[in-house]
């Protein structure tokens, strides 16, 4: 019987070089290797007392060795056990768990388990620190990895022989860290958004939410956007970023209220007696006042300023077109200006005092009437009736525009007429004066 056998491992071939002293009368000698999982090998020499035996990787083996001759074989020897070297790492993988802190890391090996042998995946992020954890299967959990960062991941093997067992390095990013609360700075009707960048992000969802249900959602690589918003909203903005399959939990939302809408329902009603206008809209919640303007064709331009949805222009020129617009004022932000109202004409005021006479020759009407108070005005006399008293036999005549303050028309004897006097200028025609009524002498028989 064999004595004092030893075994060596050798982890690049992975096989077991076994020793013994020579047994005398020994003409060969036959070591066997019988392993986990039924694995078995062995190998024969005639005179040497070393022999190499071909293993399988991460396995435990239990070795003897039996002495023969031409007659027979002996006894095995006392059995030594060696471990093999850990199979070989043939791919690493690696999974970020978005928002729980952890990494799992995966690896393949050879044909023929993994056995005893301890596998410590270990992860270096960008700022040199590490993090581990161990395993005799094929994966574990790396914890505590920390958001924005790059990890480099390598997977050793270590066993009761050998150690130096390394995978490749495998690369993997977390999730973006959660960005800080986004500055707003409100421009009056833009909202420019703006956050810190992330070092690890490949894009940015920047969402504007209003009390409305109204959403705006933008997908940038910048670290800025500036949006377009409802007006007299109040509206809350976060961002989230995002890297390959993460996204970071939401920022701190932002929160703004935007200035006043334009005023709506705009109307303007021109009073001929004093010369003014009356500028009337519906008013807006957030509003502080509101500033008016009233502009000729010219370019003059009048203003008014006002507490309530309403204003007054006096003294407008008689005889000038305007067009009315107003704005709203929250007394930071100004709301865009109304759609015009206009033009609305500075006309003169109806004729007043009209009078009609008869002239003596009972045919002719003379109608009279004072001057309007806006300069170099025209006048037209409209003169309707029925003669005979017969409402089919209906007549009507005008004058032509004229400046004077009174005109001659003539009649038909025996009829009932309805006259009366418009004045015009450049922004327009006047309303009808009060009408006079009465009847021309009767015909001769």
């Amino acid at each position: 019987m064999p004595q004092n056998v030893a075994g060596i491992i050798d982890c690049v071939r992975n096989s077991a070089r076994v020793s013994w002293n020579s047994s005398l009368g020994a003409d060969g000698y036959t070591v066997y290797a019988l392993g986990e999982r039924d694995l078995s090998a062995n190998c024969t020499t005639s005179t040497n007392t070393t022999c190499e035996v071909e293993l399988e990787c991460a396995t435990h083996y239990n070795f003897t060795v039996t002495a023969t001759n031409s007659q027979c074989e002996g006894p095995a020897s006392a059995h030594i056990d060696l471990e093999t070297a850990p199979c070989s790492l043939t791919g690493i993988r690696a999974y970020t768990q978005c928002h729980n802190s952890t990494i799992l890391v995966e690896w393949d090996v050879e044909d023929g388990g993994t056995g005893d042998t301890v596998y410590t995946a270990t992860a270096e992020d960008s700022n040199n620190n590490n993090i581990s954890c161990n395993s005799t299967g094929t994966s574990c959990y790396l914890r505590s990895a920390q958001c924005g960062l790059r990890y480099t991941i390598m997977v050793s093997a270590t066993s009761d022989t050998c150690n130096d067992l390394r995978s490749p390095p495998h690369h993997i990013t977390t999730e973006p860290c959660q960005p800080d609360a986004p500055v707003v700075d409100d421009s009056c009707g833009d909202a420019q958004v703006s956050w810190t960048l992330s070092p690890i992000a490949e894009m940015y969802h920047v969402f504007a939410v209003g009390d409305d249900g109204h959403q705006h959602t933008y997908n940038t690589i910048y670290n800025n956007y500036t949006f377009q918003l409802h007006c007299n909203e109040q509206y809350i903005l976060y961002v989230i970023a995002s890297h390959e399959n993460c996204s970071s939990l939401a920022s701190q939302n932002a929160t703004l209220h935007t200035g006043p809408c334009k005023p709506d329902n705009v109307s303007a009603t021109y009073y001929c007696d004093d010369s003014s206008a009356l500028l009337t809209w519906n008013g807006q919640s957030n509003a502080a006042s509101y500033y008016a303007s009233a502009e000729t064709e010219n370019g003059t331009i009048l203003y008014r300023s006002s507490n309530t949805p309403n204003c007054t222009f006096d003294g407008l020129q008689c005889g000038s077109k305007y067009n009315f617009t107003v704005l709203a004022t929250d007394g930071t932000c100004n709301s865009s200006y109304s759609d015009p109202i206009g033009p609305v004409g500075a006309v003169p005021c109806p004729p007043q005092n009209v009078a009609a006479d008869m002239l003596p020759d009972n045919q002719t009407l003379s109608v009279s009437w004072s001057a309007s108070g806006c300069s170099n005005p025209e006048y037209l006399v409209e003169l309707t009736g029925s003669m005979m008293g017969d409402s089919l036999c209906i007549f009507f005549m005008s004058s032509y525009w004229t400046r004077a303050t009174f005109f001659e028309l003539p009649v038909p004897c025996g009829s009932e007429y309805s006259v009366t006097v418009e004045a015009r200028n450049s922004a327009g025609t006047s309303d009808p004066s009060a009408a006079i009524n009465g009847f021309t002498a009767p015909c001769p028989p």
